[in-house]
């Protein structure tokens, strides 16, 4: 599979709680996805994908990776990107 990630921006950087940071992406220099979220749950790094709540109170992914292996190039380059900035403070 080939999915370029070119431009990752962390928006929002938290210093508490599970939400580690918010992040925009740009993919294949054509498409950017923004409020991504970079969460830690058990002490793993997860990427929560921008959802909105609909009329029946469920939360409802607005974009999300179709393979695992979409996913993982995703949460691996994100979770770098997070990790470089962290090593900068």
């Amino acid at each position: 599979m080939k999915l370029e990630i070119g431009d990752i921006k962390l928006r929002r950087v938290f210093r508490s709680g599970k939400v580690l940071a918010e992040v925009s992406i740009v993919m294949d220099d054509s498409i950017a996805i923004h409020e991504i979220k970079l969460v830690q749950i058990d002490g793993r790094m997860l990427l929560s994908m921008p959802n909105r709540r609909c009329a029946d109170g469920v939360y409802r992914d607005i974009v999300h990776p179709i393979s695992i292996e979409a996913r993982e190039i995703l949460q691996e380059a994100i979770v770098k990107a997070y990790k470089d900035w962290v090593a900068k403070q």
